[in-house]
């Protein structure tokens, strides 16, 4: 299958020790929430010359667990630079592991993140229903079928009880937010999509245009999770 090229092409990076002889660079790539870096990497090219890992990590931890682990391969690595590729709740990940490996390991790396809520997204406000939401919405934009993975039905039984940090952190108000627009100063680049309804949707698309319209309104730009002008992050 194309999930096992790809494990095979991208290997995981806690269980790589060593660099790739005669590389000075390589590519890191980081999931997002209630997801799996073999799920994204199926789209991305492969890069012949430049070694690329995928980060693999429990998204309900908090942010600055998952970034020091993160910034911790990566230094264990030693290559001389990273590009860190990071979806959705990857890119908090990814831009304070930036952070982290600057001043704690003296490396520079460079961050582009895809969708990211910079400035939260009021599907994580909703708090208990928005993770009801954010998982069905997710595997409709990711997979393009009207179902959920077993991993999200399986997520689904913990709806109800208090979210995890790691989903509390994508609120607008939450104080990583907060964090990260008062230190996190290192330049990164932003990528955001916008959704646009074509009209005459049915069944499971219908529930999604209701449930997308009733969170962030009809004024709002937004990818069905997260609002464009925070997935750009002011850039």
């Amino acid at each position: 299958s194309v999930y096992a090229v790809r494990a095979a092409e991208v290997p995981r990076l806690e269980t790589s020790t060593h660099h790739v002889s005669g590389a000075d660079a390589c590519v890191v790539w980081v999931h997002g929430t209630l997801s799996c870096g073999l799920e994204g990497l199926k789209d991305l090219p492969v890069l012949p010359k430049i070694p690329m890992y995928r980060f693999e990590h429990d998204t309900f931890h908090e942010i600055g667990e998952n970034a020091s682990e993160l910034a911790n391969l990566i230094n264990q690595l030693g290559y001389q630079r990273t590009y860190i590729l990071a979806h959705s709740r990857g890119g908090l990940v990814a831009r304070f592991s930036q952070q982290v490996l600057l001043s704690q390991y003296g490396r520079a790396s460079k961050v582009i993140t895809f969708g990211t809520p910079h400035r939260g997204t009021p599907v994580a406000d909703a708090a208990n229903g928005g993770l009801a939401i954010f998982m069905r919405v997710g595997d409709f934009v990711v997979n393009g079928i009207p179902y959920a993975s077993l991993v999200r039905r399986m997520a689904g039984m913990f709806v109800g009880v208090e979210l995890p940090p790691g989903i509390r952190a994508m609120q607008p108000t939450s104080e990583v937010l907060r964090t990260t627009a008062l230190f996190l100063n290192q330049p990164f680049e932003s990528w955001a999509g916008v959704y646009q309804d074509a009209g005459g949707s049915l069944g499971y698309g219908y529930d999604i245009d209701t449930v997308v319209s009733g969170i962030f309104g009809s004024t709002i730009d937004h990818d069905l999770v997260v609002p464009t002008l925070s997935a750009l992050g002011g850039n």
